[in-house]
């Protein structure tokens, strides 16, 4: 007799699965986190880096990539970019919501472990489009602002660019994966 459905012809409420699906997006973010903080010069290698070179190619500009901070060399405005704007942060939680994704869409292991494979190269290549928009954008609403309002209101461009970008991207990404799951839930 199964002991945690009593009465077997009855289905189970599925109570287990959305909580165990938190609980890995949760344990993806916390432990993407955690190594993010010991291994700063890993993350901005693999992530500051690419998105880099990407916005350089996008807005015609040289780039040094030898020091702490990759430098993009615009001819009007300084452009760095550090391990604090790399979208690790943004990979994480990306991981994080297809990981729960993942664990709560399938019911079999072994679709759940193929898509598990897949998250991390995916998740990489979205946050480098996200992040080489936000760069782009950032650099061009930079170029668009006024002499007057001086450097202090750079972070205020940053800030607000990244917002939109970044948001927009999480938005479209819950939306394809909701998708996928109402047709996955049909089939």
């Amino acid at each position: 007799m199964n002991f945690l459905n009593r009465n077997p012809r009855k289905k189970e409420t599925g109570f287990r699965r959305p909580l165990i699906a938190h609980g890995a997006g949760v344990l993806f973010f916390l432990v993407g986190q955690f190594l993010g903080s010991q291994f700063p010069e890993e993350v901005l290698r693999v992530f500051a880096e690419p998105a880099g070179h990407l916005a350089a190619v996008f807005l015609n500009v040289p780039v040094d990539s030898s020091g702490e901070v990759i430098q993009l060399l615009h001819p009007q405005i300084d452009v760095a970019i550090t391990d604090a704007c790399s979208g690790f942060d943004f990979f994480c939680l990306i991981g994080a919501l297809w990981v729960g994704w993942v664990v709560f869409s399938f019911r079999s292991a072994t679709n759940s472990y193929l898509w598990i494979l897949l998250i991390l190269p995916m998740a990489w290549i979205i946050t480098l489009v996200g992040n080489v928009s936000r760069i782009v954008c950032a650099t061009q609403a930079r170029l668009l602002t006024p002499e007057s309002m001086g450097a202090s209101f750079d972070g205020v461009i940053h800030q607000s660019v990244g917002v939109i970008v970044f948001l927009s991207v999480l938005i479209l990404f819950w939306k394809t994966l909701t998708n996928c799951h109402e047709r996955n839930c049909r089939a």
